[in-house]
């Protein structure tokens, strides 16, 4: 029983640092760090990403989340996750539209990478419930690949890419672990990850 609750305890915590809400804002981070820009432009970028990825997606979970009195963040039902997707979707859309001038270059591909995924998966949650946790982490890793071969002057990028890739098989098992998805959502989330990031990544870039 004991030992039941120590893992439990363990997969929460992994699901909740390596969450999909964070990933895009780390991202973003690293690639400010790496662009020729002031500390000041870096920290922009770094503050309007996390408000638009994570803070105003975290408001509506909360709010869901208390007017539904569901015990965590971990939205099981399919149709539950449709609002949660809509409002990313709109929050990362108006602040591309009203922050268009910090998103240039690099970061501006990477937001229309992240745009179009969340449309992509909010589609596919019409039909299938993905595995968001596992679509991030492997759209994190490739984007922060993508980081590190344009930015030749620094080595941060590929190193959190290869962290990442580390922790991946832990999130796979603490999504399942906690029977918050199958085993079938959590291949789905991350082939379709790879597979649209890749594409978007060959047509943007």
């Amino acid at each position: 029983m004991i030992q039941r609750l120590n893992l439990d305890r363990c997969a929460r915590v992994i699901s909740d640092i390596l969450n999909p809400l964070v990933l895009p804002v780390l991202v973003f981070g690293v690639a400010g760090m790496c662009m020729n820009g002031s500390t000041s432009q870096m920290l922009l970028l770094t503050g309007v990403s996390g408000v638009l990825f994570l803070i105003i997606p975290l408001s509506v979970a909360l709010i869901m989340r208390q007017s539904n009195k569901f015990q965590t963040l971990d939205f099981k039902e399919r149709t539950c996750r449709n609002w949660l997707y809509l409002s990313s979707v709109f929050s990362v859309l108006a602040g591309y539209l009203i922050f268009d001038e910090i998103f240039v270059g690099t970061p501006e591909v990477l937001m229309l990478i992240y745009l179009f995924n969340l449309i992509i998966a909010f589609l596919l949650n019409m039909k299938w419930k993905i595995s968001v946790h596992t679509g991030s982490m492997v759209t994190a890793i490739i984007l922060l690949g993508w980081i590190q071969w344009m930015a030749k002057n620094t080595l941060i990028p590929g190193k959190v890419s290869a962290v990442l890739l580390l922790m991946l098989p832990f999130v796979i098992w603490s999504r399942l672990h906690l029977k918050v998805h199958s085993r079938f959502e959590v291949l789905l989330g991350g082939m379709v990850s790879l597979i649209s990031t890749l594409m978007l990544l060959g047509w943007l870039v």
